[in-house]
């Protein structure tokens, strides 16, 4: 998990200094792998509008759980 990408600093700040009226995605997880939540938080604070393109299929609790393993077993 690498929050010091250079893209990641200009989209907080933008965020904050509210230059940005909507955030577009093709992925959610094209974002962050983890903590996208928090900058969908930010988003919804400063009444930004998030738009994903490619939402892909609902998916229930467990899916979505084995799926987050997975990911976090390929990071480490």
């Amino acid at each position: 998990m690498n929050y010091r990408k250079k893209g990641l600093k200009f989209l907080l700040g933008v965020i904050v200094e509210d230059e940005v009226g909507r955030l577009v995605l093709t992925h959610k997880d094209r974002l962050l792998r983890f903590g996208a939540e928090l900058i969908f938080s930010m988003c919804q604070a400063r009444q930004i509008d998030v738009v994903i393109i490619n939402q892909g299929e609902d998916i229930n609790f467990e899916e979505e759980l084995a799926s987050d393993v997975l990911k976090i077993i390929t990071v480490f």
